[in-house]
């Protein structure tokens, strides 16, 4: 059985994920011509392609998060998604990509009520440093009960 904070800290990444796809699906729906241009940093596909590969990526790693009973996967999926997400970053501000991530597309602004593009941003940069590092601490974690185990 898993530490509750552990199951605490795996359950709310899960919910991020899905909230973000969802986010990202609503703005392709709605706002469907910011999505047609080349992706800032996979300038061979579009930007609602890259979008569509997230989105299947988050719930991907949101269903092994809710239905597996493995915790040491759960934290290699979380760990795994947020290296992704931050490789993606890195890749934007390496082209020189202002703007920020359009983590939760375009239209999601409007409809949380946060008053800018770069709340969105930060906020969702404090997110993924949350899963990456809560990820990492309890890989470590399970890695050092398992060899107590042993």
């Amino acid at each position: 059985m898993l530490p509750l904070s552990q199951q605490t800290f795996n359950k709310t990444c899960g919910f991020i994920l899905v909230f973000t796809a969802c986010c990202k699906l609503v703005s392709i729906a709605f706002v469907y011509n910011k999505f047609k241009v080349a992706d800032p940093f996979f300038s061979f596909a579009t930007s609602r392609a890259i979008t569509l590969a997230a989105v299947v990526l988050e719930l991907f790693t949101a269903f092994l998060i809710f239905r597996s009973k493995n915790g040491k996967l759960k934290s290699i999926s979380i760990a795994w998604i947020s290296n992704l997400f931050l490789v993606y970053r890195i890749g934007l501000w390496s082209v020189g990509y202002e703007p920020g991530c359009a983590c939760l597309g375009y239209y999601a602004e409007s409809w949380l009520a946060i008053s800018s593009s770069l709340h969105v941003d930060w906020i969702l940069k404090a997110i993924l440093c949350y899963m990456l590092a809560g990820s990492i601490f309890y890989l470590c974690a399970n890695n050092k009960r398992s060899k107590a185990q042993c």
